[in-house]
């Protein structure tokens, strides 16, 4: 509930200038979403041109990618494997 309402926050409003710079590089991991492409499209698309208003968005942006890919990997790798356990 919290994330949904931050991020209606940053569509709406100019966030930066509420943000203290110390809170500024914590925005990617603000946008909810677990570990499904469709996280990894919606940050591409609505977080990605955001970050050059933000100190630090970028570094904390590619973590988040990096971990969403190993996370998709993952479930990709064990999803079978629980397929045919569970049969």
């Amino acid at each position: 509930m919290l994330r949904v309402k931050t991020v209606q926050i940053i569509k709406t409003t100019s966030l930066r200038f509420y943000l203290p710079t110390n809170y500024q590089s914590f925005l990617p991991y603000v946008i909810p979403g677990g570990c499904s492409e469709k996280t990894g499209a919606r940050m591409e698309s609505f977080l990605k041109p955001k970050l050059v208003n933000f100190v630090g968005a970028g570094k904390n942006y590619q973590k988040r990618l990096d971990s969403l890919s190993q996370c998709l990997a993952i479930k990709a790798h064990l999803k079978p494997q629980i397929s045919a356990l569970v049969k």
